[in-house]
């Protein structure tokens, strides 16, 4: 029973708390008030009521009354003084008799009092009325105070619930007091700074997903393993940029021992141009992986990828098909920006090579078709055909200097090309160390063919 009791208290309204407590108070304080007050009056009004008796017995002496009937004993005896309760004609009446002594003999004085003129009667009832106005007013008082400060505490313990349920958008309509006012802005900096950690939290998620989402797209975007062909070295690297693209490269290997190399950048950035890249990888393999003219393969690339890519968006493909037994290489270039770029052993030079054509997905065929144009170049023993992506030329200094053509052409120029892998780890090492702690802006692909000099 304590227990629930305990509960009860707990679960009622501060308001209704405040107000019996309150009440309670102003009631004892009043009683014990009217208490003394009653205590005082009934002093004062008993020694006037003397006083008046004294006076009304000198001067109603030797009056006659009517008979007095006693109901009781002499209730008191005060000096000279003799009280008696009685009736006078059946009504309630004390008797007051004093003796004093005269020189003429001693003498009675009789006076009779009748109860509704004695006084103190309704002192009472007055004070109880008195003190019963006074509780009452004080505990409306107290009801309207107590609204005015629950009010803005159930408006912060409801905000207080919301934001316990994850609602962090918290605003206390009525802060109330200067003091309430203080704990709800503290409340919405609290439930601000909540909303921040949760965005963060959730940027961070999405971030964290993005990533692994980007690690399984570079994985499908690269090629499982290098051909091996008689007469050819292969060398590859592959460098993740900060942000995740579509860029790619990926070989070939045809009977006969040709090798074809392709080389591609994508528009864009993030898990979008990284979709793009591995649905432009899929359809190149697809159709360059025949034995077919390469004119019509990539034309047909061009018109599947023109329907699926939305405006704007396209592809850049730079492809080199090479014969090492009849000493040639065919390349093709769709609007991919940096050259292939050609080093000849007879003479050691660097020349660059750039076929007409525009970028696969612009065009639905004809202006694609029409443009595109194919080279063929000699390929002799201890020749290399180098092909980047575009963001190799993009690499920045932490100064903001960018490496650009000229830089990574020279790069190239004197590269060691005693074996292909060698090559590009030498161009590897050129971007790195030019870009130092700065983050490379693109995926690059640095991918190289090189023609093994034939043995004596």
């Amino acid at each position: 029973m304590k227990r629930n009791g305990r509960e009860a208290a707990r679960g009622a309204s501060l308001g209704s708390r405040f107000s019996l407590a309150m009440g309670v108070a102003l009631a004892l304080v009043g009683l014990a008030g009217g208490l003394l007050l009653h205590s005082a009056s009934q002093r004062l009004l008993a020694n006037q009521t003397e006083a008046l008796l004294k006076a009304t017995a000198e001067l109603t002496a030797g009056i006659d009354q009517q008979p007095f009937q006693p109901t009781s004993a002499l209730v008191a005896v005060e000096g000279p003084l003799e009280i008696q309760e009685g009736t006078i004609a059946g009504r309630p009446a004390k008797r007051y008799t004093e003796r004093f002594d005269r020189p003429d003999g001693e003498r009675v004085t009789t006076v009779y009092v009748p109860a509704e003129l004695q006084g103190g009667s309704g002192l009472g009832a007055l004070i109880a009325s008195i003190l019963g106005l006074m509780v009452l007013v004080g505990t409306i008082v107290a009801l309207i105070v107590a609204r005015q400060v629950t009010l803005p505490l159930s408006e912060m313990v409801g905000a207080v619930q919301r934001l316990s349920h994850g609602d962090l958008r918290l605003r206390v309509r009525n802060p109330g007091t200067m003091e309430l006012a203080l704990l709800s802005r503290a409340l919405e900096r609290m439930a601000g700074d909540l909303e921040e950690g949760r965005q963060a939290e959730l940027e961070l998620s999405v971030r964290e997903r993005e990533l692994e989402l980007a690690a399984s797209a570079r994985e499908a975007l690269l090629p499982d393993a290098l051909p091996l062909t008689p007469g050819i070295d292969i060398g590859a690297v592959y460098l993740t940029g900060a942000e995740l693209s579509g860029s790619f490269h990926d070989f070939f290997a045809y009977p006969g021992g040709r090798v074809g190399l392709l080389v591609c950048d994508v528009t864009g950035q993030g898990v979008p141009a990284a979709i793009v890249g591995a649905m432009a990888r899929g359809l190149l393999r697809s159709e360059l992986a025949r034995e077919d003219d390469l004119a019509a393969a990539f034309a047909r690339v061009n018109r599947e990828l023109s329907g699926r890519l939305r405006r704007g968006s396209c592809v850049t493909a730079l492809f080199a098909l090479v014969d090492p037994a009849g000493g040639r290489a065919t390349v093709v270039c769709a609007g991919h920006r940096l050259p292939l770029l050609r080093r000849t052993a007879a003479d050691g030079k660097l020349r660059r090579l750039q076929p007409e054509g525009i970028a696969l997905g612009l065009d639905r065929g004809p202006v694609f078709e029409r443009t595109l144009s194919l080279q063929d170049l000699a390929f002799q023993p201890g020749d290399a055909l180098v092909l980047l992506t575009a963001g190799a030329a993009k690499v920045r200094a932490p100064s903001g200097d960018e490496f650009g053509e000229t830089r990574l052409y020279n790069a190239v120029a004197h590269a060691p090309f005693g074996d292909a892998q060698e090559a590009v780890r030498s161009l590897r090492a050129a971007l790195l160390g030019w870009a130092g702690e700065t983050p490379l802006p693109d995926d690059i692909s640095l991918s190289c063919i090189l023609r093994l000099p034939q043995e004596d």
